[in-house]
């Protein structure tokens, strides 16, 4: 749906996934915050764990969506004013954030799902970070 004023027109589609892109991102990032930033060091272990295995696929997706819109959005805008393709490159971007937020939630919780459940012990979180109590007797076992 157009909506316009004399030249101007405004797609509202565009718009809506602009702000939800924005939402989800910045939603992401709280979520990613306080995940980090709460519980044992254990806990907060497998979450940055889960949120550095989202990362990767998260980054190839995002640079496979975004290079492929980037390259038909300035296609398209050959012989216009640089400042309006550089708006549509942001317009693209923004509205990409939308199709890659609920891949990094669902890829994070899977992954943290998958780490406290299927796997037994923490050995594999051992390669990533180290547990620095590893080895010590914790004061409350000696009682």
């Amino acid at each position: 749906m157009m909506f316009g004023q004399g030249g101007n027109s405004y797609d509202i589609t565009l718009i809506c996934m602009r702000m939800i892109g924005i939402i989800l991102f910045i939603s992401y990032v709280v979520f990613a915050y306080l995940v980090t930033h709460r519980g044992d060091f254990y806990h907060i272990r497998r979450w940055k764990a889960a949120l550095w295995f989202a990362g990767f696929p998260g980054i190839i997706l995002s640079a496979l969506l975004l290079f492929s819109s980037i390259t038909m959005t300035v296609g398209t805008a050959t012989g216009k004013d640089p400042l309006e393709v550089i708006a549509l490159v942001f317009s693209v971007i923004f509205s990409a954030l939308s199709l890659i937020g609920p891949f990094l939630f669902v890829v994070t919780i899977g992954t943290h799902q998958q780490l406290k459940w299927w796997l037994n012990s923490d050995d594999y979180l051992d390669k990533i970070w180290k547990d620095p109590n590893k080895g010590h007797k914790n004061p409350i076992q000696e009682l």
